[in-house]
């Protein structure tokens, strides 16, 4: 499919290949303003950078930061699968799995893709579907917080905001800011950015690299043949 992506939206992306992006990333994070504060757990300055550069991306519309957020979640999804191993079924990542909460993780991310590469009003209501709009509890909670040595887990989050990114209106909704169901869709999409950042660090990991190469996948989304 081709999505005549505007000439913009094409050179903010192709700059995530680039090897001074990591610094471009965090000059982001220090100097760039949004209209509401970053995220209370965009913790590292390469979490906060990733967060503006999304919310950049954003102006080109909610296929654009959808995009992003899929394509992050598309690279960051077998990581957490090989990471979790048993305790990823026992959770029920895998597109296959029985998922307590909504459809598994990786069934949502393809349901994303597929409104993508198709948005029919059908594709669209199955990513709606594959939302549980009861679940309480977020990774970032006290209760679920994952330690270092267990941040595959954030992929939960990761899936969970990409459907929202797809769904979600564009404006704030009622609620506590700290309820990703009151989140417009383009914060959902950056925040889902953030989240699978954190889903493939380690404690012994190189954060600049993992951003590089989680930026670079995104990239790849726009510059497909």
């Amino acid at each position: 499919m081709n999505n005549n992506w505007p000439n913009e939206l094409l050179e903010q992306t192709k700059a995530a290949k680039q090897p001074e992006f990591h610094t471009t990333l965090l000059r982001l994070a220090k100097d760039a303003e949004l209209p509401q504060p970053l995220w209370t757990y965009s913790i590292e300055p390469e979490e906060r950078g990733l967060e503006v550069w999304v919310h950049r991306l954003a102006q080109s519309g909610r296929r654009a930061y959808t995009t992003a957020a899929a394509a992050a979640a598309r690279y960051v999804y077998p990581i957490s699968i090989e990471r979790g191993g048993e305790m990823a079924h026992e959770y029920g990542f895998h597109e296959d799995d029985i998922s307590m909460d909504g459809e598994p993780p990786g069934m949502q991310v393809k349901r994303v893709e597929t409104w993508l590469e198709s948005p029919t009003e059908d594709n669209l209501l199955a990513v709606e579907i594959s939302i549980d709009p009861s679940r309480q509890l977020n990774v970032w909670d006290d209760d679920l917080y994952p330690s270092d040595d267990d941040m595959w887990f954030w992929f939960l989050e990761v899936a969970h905001l990409t459907a929202l990114a797809a769904t979600a209106p564009e404006e704030w909704g009622d609620g506590r800011v700290e309820e990703s169901y009151t989140w417009p869709a383009q914060v959902c999409a950056a925040r889902a950015v953030v989240c699978a950042l954190k889903t493939i660090r380690t404690p012994d990991g190189d954060i600049a690299s993992d951003t590089r190469i989680l930026a670079s996948a995104i990239a790849d989304a726009f510059h497909k043949a």
